[in-house]
């Protein structure tokens, strides 16, 4: 009998410690598993935890900046901050700003390898900007080059005839802006020729911030003053000059002009300043240069920076 009560009390405790085992095993938080680790859902990577980037401070005692551009906006790339805006969501003609949408065109829709002929009829287009020679062939890359550097309509023009002319180019160009989500750009040419060409400088800031996450040498080779191409069918190396007035501002990184009777002096430009990269945006300026230098000076004075950089 005792030998029954003993096994009994020994049941009676197993049952008792596995049910407190069990208890406490379902009430503690589980150990996380790797499959749950916080990701990034772009990269992939595990996240990790980091300090908010202490954003530019405006001085609210500095006035706003006077311009003679109709539209403008200065944008910090690297805090993906507005730091100034004018009439941002104005169409306004685009000149040979078209030629920004014409470069993207080229890289991802033709191809930079392709061998572009120059026509007599591409020749003869307004302007003599690039110095091509009917009968010449380039590398698409380097026309690109000339086609930036030095604005040149001769150069654009052979672009449209390489994709079947004005018209089919001019349809693609307006496919890639819907792309882009350029919601106020249309185009009737490669060139900015046609002053129905239009744009905002809210696309425009768009337009440079793809191009510069995408296809970043269409902007930043333009900050030399000066190009070597050389035809692939001739041997004489030719020297191309950078026409963009702001070339030698202390700080620029790249950009483009474009000037029409109507459309006023335009500009889209990259600069480094207060250790940030800023992307002026100007459309219809009476004085594209001097507003550059109002703006880059006002920024200075207008913002107070982190030390350090972002």
């Amino acid at each position: 009998m005792l030998l029954r009560s003993q096994v009994i009390l020994f049941a009676a405790a197993l049952v008792v410690s596995l049910f407190v085992t069990k208890t406490g095993s379902e009430s503690a938080a589980p150990e996380p598993r790797a499959e749950e680790q916080v990701t990034s859902t772009v990269t992939g990577q595990s996240a990790e935890l980091s300090f908010p980037t202490v954003l530019p401070a405006r001085r609210w005692n500095v006035p706003d900046p006077e311009l003679s551009a109709q539209a403008a906006i200065v944008h910090s790339l690297d805090d993906d901050m507005p730091l100034y805006h004018k009439h941002l969501k104005e169409p306004r003609p685009l000149a040979s700003l078209t030629k920004l949408l014409t470069a993207v065109a080229v890289e991802e829709d033709i191809g930079v390898g392709k061998h572009i002929p120059i026509t007599q009829e591409a020749v003869a287009t307004e302007g003599v900007a690039g110095d091509l020679v009917s009968g010449e062939s380039y590398l698409a890359k380097d026309l690109l080059s000339v086609m930036l550097l030095t604005s040149s309509n001769d150069a654009a023009a052979a672009f449209e005839e390489y994709a079947g002319g004005t018209e089919r180019f001019a349809a693609l160009l307006n496919e890639k802006a819907v792309q882009l989500g350029l919601a106020d750009t249309v185009v009737y040419d490669g060139s900015g020729l046609n002053d129905a060409n239009t744009g905002t400088a809210q696309d425009m800031l768009q337009l440079a911030e793809y191009i510069l996450k995408n296809r970043a040498g269409i902007i930043y080779g333009t900050q030399s003053p000066k190009l070597t191409v050389e035809p692939l069918n001739s041997a004489a190396a030719k020297h191309v000059y950078n026409i963009d007035p702001l070339v030698e501002t202390p700080g620029f990184l790249g950009g483009k002009t474009g000037t029409s009777p109507q459309a006023g002096e335009n500009l889209v430009a990259l600069f480094t300043k207060e250790n940030r990269r800023l992307l002026i945006v100007l459309l219809g300026s009476r004085n594209r240069e001097a507003d550059t230098e109002t703006l880059l000076d006002w920024v200075g004075r207008a913002y107070e920076f982190p030390a350090g950089g972002k």
